[in-house]
């Protein structure tokens, strides 16, 4: 069978990955996380942000001005604002979504075009470290590894949020590939360059330092030759010199790192950290919460054959292969999952702190079918079909996914649009009365008409609320809640929204609700998003 076809197939996933991605920075919410990168583009602060919630109407144009460029602040108050708010995100993704906004504008797929084109650069840069990881006889698997990534649900889904997820999973492949090609074919320019890779890849994603240690570690462990360390140890030493400053930036903000991150600390059981792992892992080929959760066995004879894919690769490859892999794999999941072990947290079940992990997944898989498809100039036939088998079940996954607004990973799930379609339709110009609900005010102003104003307060609410109608409120805390219905001036109406999430995915965060219960006092799954803000009339 003429290896033509293994390169139709790639270049069929390739197409279709294309334009999975292009209709998801389209039609996907645009979540609370990347509301937080526009408030970045447009060089804004929290600060600033939560000074509008002053017991004041704001237009929604007003409130837009948080979501978008703004030519009279530079690239210093992107930067700054990170420093001093996000230190946990290093700039380079922001800075580059800034300028492509500068000369793109900021509407919601132009904000996405910057992780899109990465994603894209991420499909090369994993085969081409395919081929460094596995020399001559790997084009094999850097064709399978392309056609994967480019329709793994898990890739795809992340190639169009506004984050900096792409471009890390662009820089762990570049720097690795970059690392095998010193190893083998020592040179001062190889080094030179996978010190400036490095640089890159740190101040894409703060956990490119586990990343590195992964490197150390093979290095230590598998290329322990003196022309091998040396140059190493002087690449990566430069490397974390370049990164200093914001390791600094880092070091003194340390505790807003540590409020920042608190979330990740919220109590999960045990049970369903696992649930979540093994969910998270099988969604790298397959996800089936948007299709049916009927077709969940599919998901997992997939996982069955990642984990048979990783032991015949351990048990075929060289060490210098194999090692690498777990390395990488290794040290992100160790870092996350233990201190979730320890702390009874939940970080390592966000799926996108793990994407080494998940990169190491594909490599096995892909180096499981590149070598048996693929001899000489030949496929075979049998190992070809079972290959196009699992391309076609992951572009099946995708293609299903693509019809859902939010993903399971959006943590929060809130069904924004359908909200904004009921506040739309409501009036002319309606009124949204919100406590401080600042990612969720910034989300909405991207979908609701421009007439719309926001009454926008902190803690209680300041009565009486503007005479407006129609007025809704929205995403309360019980304590405001609490407060308008004491209130004889109101009625609160809830207004009837169904969740874009699947029953599964709802049934999961009950639970985990069951577990935190106390440490919120937001409205939960099973109460209104959104009420209708009545005038009560005065009894005569």
């Amino acid at each position: 069978m003429s290896r033509r076809w293994l390169w139709v197939l790639v270049a069929v996933a390739i197409v279709v990955g294309i334009a999975l991605r292009c209709e998801h920075a389209e039609r996907r919410l645009f979540w609370g996380d990347e509301t937080w990168t526009a408030l970045r583009v447009s060089g804004h602060t929290y600060v600033e942000l939560r000074a509008a919630f002053d017991d004041r109407l704001h237009s929604t144009k007003s409130l837009t001005t948080f979501q978008t460029y703004d030519p009279r602040r530079g690239v210093g108050y992107t930067v700054g604002g990170l420093a001093k708010e996000e230190p946990q995100h290093p700039p380079l993704f922001y800075v580059i979504d800034r300028y492509w906004a500068e000369f793109f504008g900021s509407s919601i797929p132009s904000l996405r075009a910057p992780a899109v084109f990465f994603s894209l650069t991420a499909i090369a840069a994993f085969a081409w470290f395919l081929i460094e990881l596995g020399g001559s006889r790997a084009v094999g698997a850097a064709a399978a590894g392309a056609a994967l990534m480019a329709v793994s649900p898990f890739f795809v889904d992340y190639a169009a949020q506004a984050r900096e997820y792409s471009l890390w999973a662009t820089m762990i492949a570049v720097t690795s590939a970059l690392l095998l090609r010193a190893t083998r074919k020592p040179a001062a320019s190889i080094w030179i360059w996978y010190a400036i890779a490095m640089t890159i890849g740190l101040y894409s994603d703060l956990l490119m330092v586990c990343v590195l240690a992964a490197h150390a570690l093979y290095i230590v462990v598998v290329a322990r030759r003196r022309e091998i360390v040396l140059p190493f140890a002087a690449a990566s030493a430069v490397a974390l010199a370049a990164f200093s400053p914001w390791l600094a930036v880092c070091a003194t903000h340390a505790h807003t790192i540590e409020i920042e991150q608190a979330w990740g600390f919220n109590p999960y059981p045990l049970r369903l950290d696992f649930e979540k792992w093994i969910f998270n892992a099988a969604a790298v080929l397959f996800d089936a919460e948007y299709a049916d959760m009927l077709l969940a066995p599919l998901g997992g004879l997939l996982l069955i054959l990642m984990l048979y894919a990783a032991i015949r690769v351990l048990r075929d490859e060289a060490p210098r292969v194999w090692w690498l892999l777990v390395a990488l794999g290794g040290v992100v999941a160790a870092q996350q999952i233990l201190t979730d072990v320890v702390t009874h947290g939940h970080e390592s079940t966000t799926a996108r702190y793990l994407l080494p992990l998940w990169l190491v997944t594909l490599a096995a898989v892909a180096m499981f079918f590149g070598r048996r498809m693929l001899s000489e100039d030949k496929l075979h036939p049998a190992w070809f079909a079972g290959f196009c088998g699992v391309v076609a079940l992951s572009m099946f996954s995708s293609i299903l996914n693509s019809q859902a607004v939010v993903w399971w990973d959006n943590n929060d799930n809130t069904p924004s649009t359908t909200m904004a379609a009921q506040i739309n339709a409501s009036g002319a110009a309606p009124l949204v009365v919100s406590e401080g609900h600042w990612g969720e005010v910034l989300v909405m102003t991207h979908y609701v008409k421009p007439q719309t104003q926001f009454f926008l307060f902190k803690f209680l609410p300041p009565f009486p609320i503007p005479s407006k109608t129609p007025a809704f409120l929205l995403m309360p805390s019980k304590r405001t809640l609490a407060a308008f219905r004491e209130h004889p001036g109101y009625d609160l109406v809830p207004v009837p929204i169904a969740p874009l999430t699947s029953r599964a995915v709802l049934t999961f965060h009950e639970n985990v609700g069951a577990a935190q219960r106390g440490l919120s006092d937001r409205v939960r799954w099973d109460t209104a998003y959104l009420f209708r803000l009545e005038t009560r009339v005065a009894k005569r």
